[in-house]
């Protein structure tokens, strides 16, 4: 075996793509061994020496092997541990993908993750160095969307927009597959945040009509809390907020919310500062008994792409007869063959305030920007414009 003689972390082992063989080859097949040079009768005292289960340092377990050191071995750790968990994304391999400028680490999914089903799990992109799991990488700099050069405001109050920067990690469903993953990241735990990934490929419209880049539920008791999604680039790559294309595109909603209610101070459900672009299906939807989500500061744009039905899809829904009081506030809306904002069959309650709602119901079915069902609803402060049929409808 080989010898690193400087002291210090070692994320991966000496070979960050090779599994340590010491069940099965004993001290000569394991890489994570320490070494000391012992002289006759000295004691040696203070080596510390431990493992992470939380550390993802390699782009394996796309498939359905679970390597050490990739992210669906992070997920089956997090789902048997015990306590919260946090990816701490330190790569021990190179980048596998670029745009010519810059570069990102890429895994690409071909048998959908575990789902999430741990209370306090954090699945976060940001990208550390390997020579002291510390410092932050930023090999893929700049800011994307409608306001990656900054200054973009909206609603009648002039809201800053948020910039989202480029992620470090994207995480890519293969559409190629036989069966091609139906979600990227299901969310079945409490206090659940995924943030500072690009995410997009996933789902299929010809199986189930729940699939996503992200689901939340359904939760076959208790409704779900505390869920925060945020930075991240949902729907479009690391490298650019576009159509990835037909197919690479999100098969599915971009995001798909049921059975998860907001709760006390603290327990909010958020969505906040994320671009969301580029689907088949939906951009968000909140569905079944949802109710008190806040949903600020994001660029939602381009649903319902290459669907024959694409006039019904909602850039934002607030849909069925128990998803109610839910909050969009300082949102960019845009560009959707349906409406920018669909409360259909909701008892209301919402709260919808400073937002632009920019040229949605292209699909000529649903034609207006903000389509209001129920009761109980604030509609204010927001710019309502070149949308193709209505601004406001309310529907008795």
């Amino acid at each position: 075996f080989t010898i690193d003689p400087v002291a210090g972390p070692l994320f991966g082992g000496m070979q960050p793509t090779v599994p340590d063989g010491f069940n099965g080859g004993g001290l000569i097949a394991a890489e994570h061994l320490a070494y000391h040079d012992m002289l006759a009768g000295q004691i040696i005292e203070d080596i510390d020496f431990g493992f992470s289960f939380n550390v993802v340092t390699n782009l394996e377990g796309g498939d359905a092997a679970s390597p050490q050191g990739s992210l669906r071995q992070f997920i089956n750790n997090a789902n048997n541990g015990t306590g919260p968990n946090v990816v701490r994304f330190v790569p021990a391999v190179g980048m596998n993908a670029t745009d010519g400028t810059n570069d990102w680490w890429r895994l690409d999914v071909s048998v959908i993750l575990p789902a999430l089903t741990d209370s306090g799990t954090t699945i976060d992109g940001t990208a550390y160095d390997s020579a002291d799991g510390f410092s932050v990488l930023n090999p893929n700099p700049g800011f994307l969307g409608a306001n990656a050069e900054g200054g973009l405001d909206v609603g009648v109050d002039l809201v800053a927009l948020p910039q989202v920067e480029k992620p470090e990690l994207e995480i890519v469903g293969d559409q190629a597959a036989p069966t091609p993953p139906q979600t990227g990241f299901v969310v079945r735990g409490d206090q659940t945040t995924v943030r500072r990934v690009a995410l997009f490929g996933f789902g299929d419209h010809t199986t189930a009509g729940t699939d996503a880049n992200i689901r939340v539920g359904p939760s076959g008791g208790p409704a779900y809390e505390a869920i925060v999604i945020e930075h991240n680039v949902i729907g479009a790559g690391a490298d650019g907020f576009v159509d990835p294309g037909l197919a690479t595109r999100t098969d599915g909603d971009n995001l798909f919310i049921e059975d998860a209610i907001s709760g006390g101070a603290g327990q909010e459900n958020r969505i906040r500062d994320n671009l969301i672009g580029f689907s088949y299906s939906n951009g968000i939807m909140l569905a079944a008994n949802t109710t008190g989500w806040i949903i600020t500061g994001n660029e939602v744009t381009a649903a319902g792409l290459d669907n024959g039905s694409g006039g019904y899809m909602d850039t934002v829904a607030f849909e069925g007869t128990s998803s109610s009081s839910h909050e969009a506030t300082g949102n960019l809306i845009t560009q959707t063959g349906g409406p920018g904002i669909d409360t259909w069959r909701s008892p209301g309650g919402h709260t919808i305030e400073n937002n632009d709602l920019v040229q949605n119901g292209s699909g000529g079915v649903e034609t207006a920007g903000l389509r209001l069902f129920g009761t109980g609803s604030t509609v204010e402060k927001n710019v309502i414009t070149n949308n193709s049929g209505p601004g406001v409808i309310v529907v008795g």
